[in-house]
């Protein structure tokens, strides 16, 4: 049997070597009514419907179905590949990768509070660390968690705070440098959990609970970057913890990041975390409220006297 797509305008010399088909074959290829192949050469066609020239003219299931495009490979969207798009998939990734450094620093303390048995209170060197890497799971996990509950508007993958700034990561690279290097010279007895790390971990606590208790209150008011232009929307927050403190999510995060370095017993680190966050919350408070002053006016200006910062020096 000739097959008819192997045919093209060469193979035919007239229409006569094709047969008639019969009506049981055409309904079985699915030609319509006028897809007539005949002895005629062409006949005029039903309205809406193209004359039928030729064997190549006939329509057929084949012919009426759309060529498929050659597969294009979508562009990787996946912060594996170092694209940053806010996608369900990369905030998995990421969560579950703080959830992974939040659960190792959980079973090294766990591991080693056993191990200090029958005095669990005198841990070595390691358990500041494990409960560090705890710290800074719940802190970046928290920010993103917070945003996309109370300001679904601006939540993104910036709101991790992973890429917060490049001075920030050097801090805390420092950090884990001074804490590795004192492990090394002095031996566990140095980072020994004790009454310092104790005094840091309430520093942390209080930290990271008077920045989520910020976030909370202010609710879509709440950004992480200064806005500079105000929303119709846009008001002062004056409950809460907004009633007694100014500004509690950059005191929050004061003492929770200093908190970290006491913790970790990090002398060097806890001074110059303490002093370099203080140089950066000044800077920013004064700028950010002459902007919420233009925003408010004599507003601002009298909530600002009726409450205070608590970063030391500010």
């Amino acid at each position: 049997m000739m097959s008819l797509g192997a045919l093209d305008d060469g193979d035919v010399e007239g229409v006569d070597k094709f047969p008639v088909v019969s009506e049981k074959v055409r309904r079985r290829l699915g030609f319509e009514d006028t897809d007539v192949m005949d002895n005629s050469p062409s006949r005029p066609s039903r309205p809406g419907v193209e004359n039928v020239s030729s064997p190549l003219s006939v329509s057929s299931p084949l012919s009426r179905t759309p060529m498929k495009t050659p597969l294009r490979l979508r562009k990787s969207t996946s912060i594996l590949s170092g694209a940053w798009d806010h996608l369900p998939e990369n905030v998995a990734l990421i969560s579950y990768f703080l959830g992974c450094v939040g659960g190792a620093g959980i079973m090294t303390v766990v591991w080693i509070v056993c191990a200090s048995m029958p005095r669990p209170w005198d841990m070595h060197g390691f358990a500041p660390f494990g409960a560090y890497m705890f710290a800074m799971s719940v802190f970046h996990l928290l920010e993103y968690v917070t945003t996309a509950t109370y300001n679904r508007a601006t939540v993104s993958l910036d709101s991790f705070l992973l890429n917060h700034s490049k001075e920030y990561f050097a801090a805390v690279f420092g950090g884990i440098v001074e804490f590795a290097l004192e492990q090394y010279l002095f031996g566990a007895t140095w980072n020994r959990w004790g009454y310092v790390s104790w005094f840091g971990l309430v520093l942390v606590i209080f930290g990271q609970t008077l920045r989520t208790l910020a976030m909370y209150t202010a609710g879509s008011n709440f950004n992480h970057h200064i806005q500079y232009v105000r929303k119709a929307d846009h008001v002062i927050v004056t409950t809460g913890i907004y009633a007694k403190f100014r500004h509690p999510s950059y005191t929050g995060f004061f003492f929770w990041a200093s908190g970290t370095q006491v913790m970790l017993v990090n002398p060097v680190s806890a001074v110059v975390f303490s002093i370099a966050l203080r140089h950066f919350f000044k800077d920013r408070i004064e700028y950010e409220e002459d902007t919420l002053i233009s925003f408010f006016g004599e507003e601002y200006v009298q909530y600002r006297k009726r409450t205070w910062v608590c970063i030391p020096f500010v």
